[in-house]
């Protein structure tokens, strides 16, 4: 359950101007470095012995990180536990939270192009809408039962007996109506959600920045992009900007 959201004004929260013109001789320098750190990074851990171990240590960190980033403590040590199925006791819902971060960040890996398709983006929103209802899994239909065919036929039955098959016809029939509401939407209370918040529509005027961010450089716009989620919890946007930024950077070697 999302935390209750301060109110602010949806019409400046959804806008994400990048300012003009870009202050070039401010950020070349430190975008350079960056640039520059990230290659030396990637050629090192290519032929590293502990390339491996490097990256599920930096998932753990950035992890706990997610969660700070929110005034939540996470240790490092509950958070491997965790992933292990080894807790020392009871996990709290701040580790929980961790550990969807850890799954998210590790699918996203597997799946490069997960985090930033419709599909992605609605789950890491909790949003239903931001998929457009591609992904809806219709509900699978109930056949009918014909109660009048060979009704005449059955031999007699205890009172007992038909009370039992009563209840089952009326749990098939409490069945039949929770498929049917499936893809109804539960309304939203107002005292733990903000009716102005628009969900929806702040992941389409990030889709937009995204489109207008595509001319500059690939850290310089992950930067931006990462800015712009402003997620009321711990939802990994970093890593939502991160996927963003590797589609369009070239693998290295």
């Amino acid at each position: 359950m999302s935390l209750p959201r301060q109110r602010t004004s949806t019409t400046s929260a959804r806008r994400y101007p990048l300012p003009e013109p870009l202050p070039w001789a401010a950020v070349a320098l430190p975008l350079a470095v960056a640039e520059d750190a990230l290659a030396r990074l990637d050629q090192h851990l290519a032929t590293s012995p502990i390339r491996n171990g490097w990256c599920a240590r930096t998932d753990f960190a950035d992890a706990c990180a997610s969660l700070a980033l929110q005034g939540d403590l996470i240790h490092f040590e509950d958070l491997v536990l965790h992933d292990a199925d080894r807790d020392r006791q009871a996990p709290s819902q701040e580790l929980t939270r961790a550990h969807a971060v850890l799954r998210t960040r590790r699918r996203i890996v597997a799946e490069p192009g997960w985090a930033t398709s419709p599909t992605g983006l609605a789950a890491l929103s909790d949003d239903p809408d931001g998929a457009g209802g591609q992904d809806a899994i219709p509900a699978p239909a109930v056949p009918s039962i014909d109660t009048a065919e060979g009704e005449g036929d059955l031999p007699e039955v205890d009172h007992a007996f038909s009370a039992e098959l009563d209840d089952i016809d009326a749990l098939i029939a409490r069945f039949s109506r929770l498929l049917a509401d499936t893809g109804s939407v539960r309304e939203k209370s107002s005292l733990v959600y903000d009716p102005a918040w628009g969900e929806s529509d702040r992941l389409a005027a990030w889709r937009q920045n995204v489109a207008d961010t595509r001319i500059l450089p690939p850290d310089l716009a992950a930067t931006h992009r990462g800015r712009c989620l402003d997620r009321p919890r711990a939802a990994p946007a970093p890593c939502i900007a991160r996927a963003a930024a590797r589609r369009r950077t070239p693998a290295r070697p």
